[in-house]
């Protein structure tokens, strides 16, 4: 994904591409991590959960940091495929 996708449009809209830049994209492997959001409330980073490093232009940053947007929700494609035999025994062991 990182390589090949990190331009970061808004609100899933057409033509916002550019806007930030995925710089890290990672699965946190533990141990729970506690932080502090914005609101002031904890949050909890636990094992397992991906998490991801945006660089957002200025423009769109003050959005952010006046609270006109929040959130984030990655754009992409998808394509179903049928998976082998292997894949699905490889999945059942974990």
């Amino acid at each position: 994904f990182t390589a090949k996708s990190r331009s970061i449009g808004i609100q899933h809209q057409d033509g916002t591409e550019g806007h930030g830049e995925v710089v890290e994209s990672a699965i946190h492997r533990g141990p729970d991590w506690v932080i502090k959001g914005d609101d002031g409330h904890e949050k909890i980073i636990k094992d397992g959960d991906w998490v991801m490093a945006v660089r957002w232009d200025i423009p769109t940053w003050s959005l952010i940091k006046a609270k006109r947007l929040n959130g984030l929700s990655p754009q992409g494609r998808a394509k179903r495929g049928t998976p082998t035999p292997e894949s699905l025994a490889g999945l059942r062991s974990q």
